[in-house]
């Protein structure tokens, strides 16, 4: 059942050596419906908040596992519901970056981030943009990233210049630098294509610019550098 296989998962994933916490659902429910997901999505909350090591090393190989068994709408829509409102904001931006890294890359997730690539101008890709966003809030660099792959440019372009008055950390560089690999895989080639047609997409040429600017001298300064120089279509 959804039931068994869904807490067999989360188990197995939490507890390689069975040391850790178990993660149960209550009164042995299936996380199948609304408010059953919500217990079972604010247990898993709870189990890696507590656990912050297990977070670290096995996070993304839970939800991963779960949105194999479960759908990975419903696990994601309902984690970020549950992250809206934490109050450790440090779990909350490192959940959140984990989240955003399974959206992005994984297979699990693949649903999902066709959702998010039809942009925000579709019905779907908006509504499951507005459930994510103030969860991705935690996370400034991951907000940034489910931006630009939901085509809502003009927003990411104001995010890099609202940037300015963050304090630009080491960690925060690092996960920009990440971003910079992300836009030259086969995840972000529908953006790479909008970058031949600047006059149908100028935010997206300031977002991109701006992060630009935010990185150091670096290899990820001159590849972003590189691309935004190639001219569009190849032409001289």
């Amino acid at each position: 059942s959804a039931q068994h296989s869904a807490q067999h998962s989360a188990q197995h994933s939490a507890q390689p050596g069975g040391g850790a916490s178990s993660l149960k659902l209550q009164d042995g429910a299936a996380p199948d419906g609304t408010d059953h997901m919500a217990a079972f999505c604010e247990q898993l909350l709870a189990l890696l908040r507590a656990e912050r090591p297990l977070l670290e090393r096995r996070g993304r190989l839970i939800v991963a596992a779960l949105c194999e068994t479960l759908g990975p709408r419903g696990i994601f829509e309902t984690l970020a519901r549950g992250l809206t409102s934490e109050a450790d904001l440090d779990f909350a931006s490192q959940m959140v970056q984990a989240l955003n890294v399974l959206v992005l890359t994984s297979a699990e997730a693949l649903a999902l981030r066709s959702l998010l690539r039809k942009g925000v101008g579709t019905a779907e890709g908006a509504a499951l943009f507005r459930t994510l966003y103030p969860a991705w809030c935690h996370n400034p660099a991951s907000l940034l990233s489910m931006c630009l792959v939901a085509q809502a440019y003009e927003h990411a372009a104001e995010l890099v210049m609202q940037f300015a008055s963050l304090e630009i950390t080491l960690p925060f560089l690092l996960q920009i630098d990440k971003l910079v690999q992300l836009v030259e895989s086969p995840i972000f080639t529908h953006v790479r294509l909008h970058l031949l047609e600047p006059e149908q997409h100028p935010h997206l040429l300031r977002a991109l610019g701006g992060i630009l600017m935010l990185l150091p001298q670096s290899p990820a300064f001159h590849t972003l550098q590189a691309r935004l120089s190639a001219p569009p279509g190849g032409r001289e």
